[in-house]
């Protein structure tokens, strides 16, 4: 079972080669903090550009982001780490997409509503993931919904 701070909006990070210090909240802070969703870097705010994960560690615990997401990782199946990962739902999403667009060509016969239908396919399944798939693998590996609340 994971630790969790309640109430938790916003933490910062701590770039390691510049020591500058970034706060994040939000939706950005959801994401970050989700150690399933596999992200590969981030924003530092003292060098105004993207780095890798390695090089920053959360200002709170010291611990590399990195590290944070590997010891949550280990707790979780390959399959639940691929379904909850931002690859996981751009797979889910294209492949809905592609059902969609061949449906509405072979099937209803209308090229110009497949690709609203697969674009709407898309969408669903971005919000799908976003809404129900991601939470719930979070809360059964990690028995929280909200990566917020982690240390």
């Amino acid at each position: 079972m994971a630790k969790r701070k309640k109430d938790r909006t916003s933490r910062e990070y701590v770039h390691r080669k510049c020591r500058g210090v970034t706060a994040i909240d939000g939706p950005e802070f959801s994401a970050l903090a989700d150690p399933l969703a596999n992200m590969t870097g981030t924003y530092c705010s003292e060098c105004e550009d993207m780095f890798p994960i390695a090089e920053f560690a959360w200002a709170d615990t010291g611990e590399r982001i990195s590290e944070y997401y590997e010891r949550y990782q280990q707790q979780a199946s390959a399959t639940q780490r691929f379904l909850a990962s931002r690859t996981g739902m751009f797979v889910m999403a294209a492949v809905a997409g592609v059902l969609a667009l061949l449906g509405g060509v072979l099937v209803l016969r209308m090229p110009v509503a497949a690709v609203v239908l697969a674009g709407l396919a898309v969408i669903a399944m971005f919000a799908l993931h976003t809404l129900l798939i991601g939470p719930m693998i979070l809360k059964q590996v990690l028995g929280t919904s909200d990566p917020r609340q982690l240390d």
